[in-house]
């Protein structure tokens, strides 16, 4: 029940300087319970992630996971993987996130997130030009398309096509992070979050936020719980709207 309660705060995005707190002292909780549960130390090391407390989360998983080349566990491994190099990433670290890229396919060459991982790690190198000579806008996109080509869960494929969104929309532009994320809203219709990642799509271009705001108002309509949330992107959103307006005005 406990670690239910943890997903869905997880989920409904409860990290914020007021309630921040409250997904802590539950997996705290969860984890003095069972304290053997890799699971857990995973859940804890994503919400380290989440507050952009990369290091810790990085310095939490190799404390807690021992990657055993002879007892393999592929249902924490990858996500122990995807993590490090996640941290790593997040911080600059190329070199170190591309270590975590050759551990994961060296233990599970033929695992999702592997893939993923890859295809993560080099593709912000696009984004941010950690590496210019390592720069492969090819290798970003064909692993991302092994992964979903090997998942089984629409769930996880819905997750897939959410964060390639992010990294097209800087390599590729809008319109084809957009198709990959219809593709997640598709298979998962029911994640709010996902909406909000079209929303942030629509809002780092300057002349899609009219979009942005008819977006918002579908989601008021099918999410009203979320209502609070809402307001606040639309509040957003008027304010960019105005901020555009203002210095076309002076620039022109």
């Amino acid at each position: 029940m406990l670690r239910t309660k943890f997903l869905s705060v997880m989920t409904d995005k409860f990290f914020n300087e007021e309630t921040c707190e409250l997904p802590s002292e539950l997996i705290d909780t969860l984890l003095e319970q069972d304290p053997d549960n890799l699971e857990l130390v995973v859940l804890k090391a994503v919400f380290l992630i989440v507050i952009h407390k990369y290091k810790d989360a990085k310095d939490w998983i190799k404390e807690k996971i021992e990657f055993n080349l002879l007892k393999h566990n592929p249902r924490v491994d990858p996500a122990a993987y995807l993590g490090l190099a996640f941290s790593h990433i997040a911080r600059g670290r190329f070199e170190k996130a591309l270590e975590i890229v050759q551990k994961a396919n060296f233990h599970y060459p033929n695992h999702p997130l592997s893939h993923i991982i890859t295809g993560l790690v080099h593709g912000f190198n696009i984004v941010y030009n950690f590496d210019e000579s390592k720069a492969n806008k090819e290798l970003f996109r064909e692993e991302f398309q092994k992964a979903i080509s090997m998942e089984q869960s629409e769930k996880k494929l819905s997750r897939y096509y959410q964060l390639e969104s992010y990294i097209l929309n800087e390599t590729d532009g809008i319109e084809e992070a957009l198709i990959t994320i219809n593709k997640a809203i598709e298979l998962t219709p029911e994640h709010f979050d996902i909406y909000l990642t079209k929303a942030h799509l629509y809002l780092t271009h300057e002349d899609r936020t009219e979009e942005v705001l008819e977006l918002l108002d579908k989601l008021m309509e099918k999410f009203p719980q979320d209502g609070k949330t809402i307001y606040q992107m639309r509040s957003f959103s008027y304010f960019l709207l105005v901020l555009i307006l203002i210095c076309s005005s002076v620039l022109i």
